[in-house]
């Protein structure tokens, strides 16, 4: 007979898995960061490099919250190792809680560190520094101007859901679901 502690780690393992590397079954049934946070994220056709700097940020602070999650429901799975009182649980049980809160912790850490002045040490932000042309004064511009041209209808986009590549009069974007 199965133990609930195995049967739980197996399926959060395949939870896990899934929501990271979404197949189309997940997508198509919502579960992905983009469709749970659609309200926060806004619309990428109205602002695509704001919408894919807040996507990447959750998407950061959701992938984190994974270990964090699974102790938490491994509390409910398997309550007769009272992983609630942290004090009554193994030195191992302990290490990978602590291990989970400093990943989120981290993970927070940086998003707040990307936010900064307006997200100028995100990494989006500093790949479109590179692009800064005279005529713009910051990578605020060059948002601007992949923006404009991502409205256009006249932009070509190819590849799956979660890897595609869009191609417009001046840029050629690629976007992956994963950071």
């Amino acid at each position: 007979m199965e133990s609930p502690e195995l049967s739980f780690t197996l399926a959060y393992f395949v939870f896990s898995l899934c929501f990271v590397f979404t197949p189309n079954e997940f997508r198509s049934a919502g579960l992905t960061v983009q469709n749970l946070f659609s309200s926060w994220l806004g619309s990428e056709d109205v602002g695509f490099i704001q919408y894919h700097v807040r996507r990447t940020s959750i998407t950061l602070l959701v992938h984190s919250a994974l270990p964090l999650g699974y102790y938490l429901g491994m509390c409910i799975a398997a309550p007769e190792k009272n992983l609630g009182s942290i004090h009554q649980v193994s030195d191992s049980w302990r290490a990978f809680l602590l291990l989970s809160l400093c990943l989120q912790l981290t993970s927070w850490t940086l998003v707040i560190y990307w936010s900064r002045r307006r997200w100028h040490n995100h990494p989006i932000s500093r790949a479109l520094q590179s692009h800064i042309q005279p005529p713009h004064s910051s990578w605020g511009s060059v948002a601007t101007s992949v923006n404009d041209e991502f409205r256009r209808i006249d932009k070509f986009a190819t590849g799956a859901p979660g890897a595609r590549v869009i191609v417009t009069d001046s840029w050629v974007l690629k976007v992956s679901d994963l950071i």
